[in-house]
């Protein structure tokens, strides 16, 4: 899927904060929790959905969906990644397909498990 969509809508993101650029109209888009050092609006749908990321005020790094100005945060879950004593210390969102389908990837680091990256398929966001 290409981010900028069939709209002419472009998901950009910024030194600080993500923004939607519509038919010359710049909205900032930034999530609930969102503190500098950034957001970013990584990818848009053709219904207008946006996800990204974004850190919090502790400097952890979470996921987002927005739709219809409403926020879903997204963090992949502790016990979904099935590895004891791990613990998942970021989660990015990269795009997000017409079905509501979105793709990225999440961090994981534990006493027994190296720090490393895995990518996930989110299914049927709404």
């Amino acid at each position: 899927m290409d981010d900028v969509s069939q709209r002419g809508w472009h998901p950009i993101a910024e030194n600080r904060h993500g923004f939607l650029l519509s038919n010359g109209v710049v909205t900032t888009i930034d999530p609930p929790n969102a503190v500098d050092p950034f957001t970013a609006a990584t990818g848009i749908n053709n219904s207008g959905q946006i996800v990204g990321l974004y850190f919090d005020a502790d400097f952890n790094r979470h996921g987002f969906f927005l739709s219809k100005d409403v926020y879903m945060l997204i963090d992949v879950p502790h016990e979904t990644i099935g590895v004891p004593d791990a613990k998942v210390t970021a989660t990015d969102v990269f795009s997000i397909n017409e079905q509501g389908e979105i793709v990225g990837y999440y961090d994981v680091d534990g006493n027994d498990v190296p720090d490393e990256s895995h990518c996930y398929v989110g299914t049927h966001v709404r």
